[in-house]
């Protein structure tokens, strides 16, 4: 799939669509080779706590700790809370973009999650 990419040649804020068709691991290899930013910044978060709703997960707890995954079959295995998603993979995200554009844009979409959690923590807390 990866050579298929790399004849497309997709640039920054281009869509790459997922018909569902196979495992997932199309979705990764775009996610991890090119810059398509649907899974970092305020669209990942709310794809993030909707995908977790359909799947039936607690939203946050804090006794199940995020676990970073060796394997996608691991990776796609996990049913931990939604909240550690961030933790097991959109935090991740701004580290493997390979351009300048991407990286610039994908610092900031971090940024913006940082602070989202920041606050989730504080309400979930009671302190906001």
């Amino acid at each position: 799939f990866y050579d298929i990419l790399k004849i497309a040649d997709p640039k920054v804020n281009e869509i790459f669509y997922d018909l569902g068709s196979g495992t997932g691991k199309a979705v990764v290899i775009a996610a991890l080779c090119y810059p398509f930013f649907k899974s970092i910044g305020a669209i990942g978060i709310a794809r993030t706590f909707a995908y977790g709703g359909h799947k039936g997960r607690e939203i946050y707890n804090p006794n199940i700790k995020p676990e970073l995954h060796n394997t996608f079959e691991q990776y796609q295995k996990s049913v931990g809370p939604t909240v550690n998603h961030f933790y097991e993979k959109l935090l991740l995200l701004k580290d493997l973009m390979n351009t300048t554009s991407a990286k610039k844009i994908a610092r900031e979409r971090h940024k913006y999650m940082k602070s989202y959690l920041d606050r989730f923590y504080k309400e979930w807390d009671g302190k906001a």
